[in-house]
């Protein structure tokens, strides 16, 4: 059989690079920062000098590795964003393929709110579950943000999810989850969730609004232990589980999941409970700050105001 020609070579090199960067390009979040692929071939020789060859041992997120003198060795992919991106980017990831790594241009992504998927240890390694998962999570985010754009008359700037692994399998961060329902351990899942984002990520510092989930599989039933402190906003683990449409009616676990991201997010831009206000609203036991569920869920006046004179919402 002939070899191919070099042209040939080159289209095919080519056509697997378009396919390669299209989803990093193609976004559907509303962010105007732009993750940014590895090149990881590059990686290997900076690391590990020009004659290292860049070997993949599967699909999964770790799968790059480097060959140097017949010896496999590791990837230090946070050397490699600094010398391939600069100061002010970080390494992450949207999903726990080969190709979902991503250098972020954590100084330069302005007020907006990042969504985090933990992932528990136990479902690290599934590669089509993490991507349902983060999907259905996009699905809850996209609908929270169409919700607040009418209803506030502007809107924040939504980054595409992280992903990350965590210490503890499902069945030790759903049993968190079902200790908040006791109000002496109420607030140990969100402990648990920004530790291990703080030891993975940069801290927001005002100037990011962090929204978390987890996880553990299908698990529409672990709605417990939605709360928020600071700028973090964290939601048990049916965020990553139920699917929620762009636009129309929602169904009674739709709702639940897109008021507690809403109202969560709320505390974290600064709003309180409607009611507790000096003086209340009329209306404000239909506020999403209270306990109203989208699409019916309104922001009263105040707090409409309130949410333009943030820098989050432009």
């Amino acid at each position: 059989m002939p070899r191919p020609s070099i042209s040939k070579k080159i289209i095919v090199s080519l056509a697997f690079l378009v396919l390669y960067l299209l989803p990093v390009f193609l976004k559907p979040f509303t962010g105007h920062a732009r993750y940014a692929p590895l090149d990881m071939a590059r990686a290997v020789r900076e690391q590990y000098g020009p004659a290292a060859v860049l070997v993949e041992t599967g699909n999964h997120l770790y799968a790059w590795k480097a060959k140097v003198q017949g010896r496999i060795l590791p990837l230090d992919l946070r050397g490699a964003v600094m010398r391939q991106y600069g100061r002010g980017w970080i390494v992450g990831a949207v999903g726990v393929h080969k190709y979902d790594w991503r250098a972020i241009p954590w100084s330069s992504l302005g007020q907006a709110v990042l969504p985090v998927m933990l992932v528990s240890s136990d479902h690290f390694g599934q590669i089509q579950g993490v991507r349902r998962g983060a999907g259905r999570f996009s699905s809850v985010l996209k609908r929270v943000h169409t919700w607040y754009g009418r209803r506030a008359g502007k809107n924040f700037r939504l980054l595409e999810p992280l992903v990350l692994p965590v210490k503890g399998n499902a069945a030790y961060w759903k049993g968190l989850c079902r200790a908040s329902l006791d109000n002496a351990r109420r607030f140990d899942f969100i402990y648990k969730a920004i530790a291990e984002y703080r030891a993975n990520l940069p801290l927001p510092q005002g100037r990011i609004k962090v929204v978390i989930t987890l996880f553990t599989g299908n698990s529409p039933e672990m709605w417990m232990g939605a709360a928020s402190q600071g700028d973090f906003a964290v939601i048990p683990p049916y965020a990553a589980s139920l699917a929620v449409p762009a636009s129309g009616r929602l169904t009674k676990d739709q709702k639940g999941v897109c008021y507690a991201v809403g109202h969560e997010l709320g505390h974290t831009f600064g709003l309180g409970h409607s009611c507790s206000a000096p003086t209340p609203n009329p209306n404000c036991q239909k506020s999403i700050m209270e306990n109203t569920q989208p699409p019916e869920a309104i922001l009263t006046p105040h707090e409409v105001d309130f949410l333009k004179k943030s820098v989050f919402f432009k």
